[in-house]
């Protein structure tokens, strides 16, 4: 039987942060190159960009993998999107510059048809408050628009 293989990032949370949610990355799956070359890469950290011409969601944040270059510098590939309701979320209150992309872990299912890339968004502490608003404000949107 095939196992699953794991990247568990140890990465530090800087002082003065906290979480504001997490997720999983999705999508990877039409990233499928880019993920896999970059999860398994030395140096591994994720950023956000906004991509507001995306024909299915006008609030589409994609992720992009960075990774430590072969010989310097480092590269940078699109390997997913962050969930639609946060995405939503974020750019509707203008909250996305507020927030920093955190690696949790870096997973290799056995049949390969995907990468698992776990992350948290963390927030200043001094933000934490209105982070956690928004959050609650946009969970419940989600439930009554069911």
């Amino acid at each position: 039987m095939a196992k699953w293989i794991n990247r568990g990032i140890n990465w530090k949370i800087p002082d003065g942060y906290e979480i504001f949610t997490s997720d999983t990355v999705v999508g990877t799956s039409f990233f499928l190159s880019n993920a896999r070359s970059w999860g398994k890469a030395k140096e591994l950290s994720i950023e956000l960009e906004r991509e507001p011409n995306n024909k299915h969601d006008k609030n589409a944040i994609k992720v992009i993998g960075v990774s430590k270059g072969f010989f310097f510098g480092y590269n940078r590939r699109p390997i997913g999107y962050i969930a639609k309701q946060t995405a939503k979320a974020l750019v509707r209150r203008e909250f996305l510059d507020k927030v920093k992309p955190h690696l949790s872990e870096v997973n290799f299912p056995p049949n390969g048809k995907y990468v698992q890339i776990r992350y948290s968004l963390i927030v200043l502490e001094e933000d934490s408050k209105e982070a956690k608003k928004i959050f609650r404000s946009y969970r419940l949107d989600e439930i009554n628009n069911y």
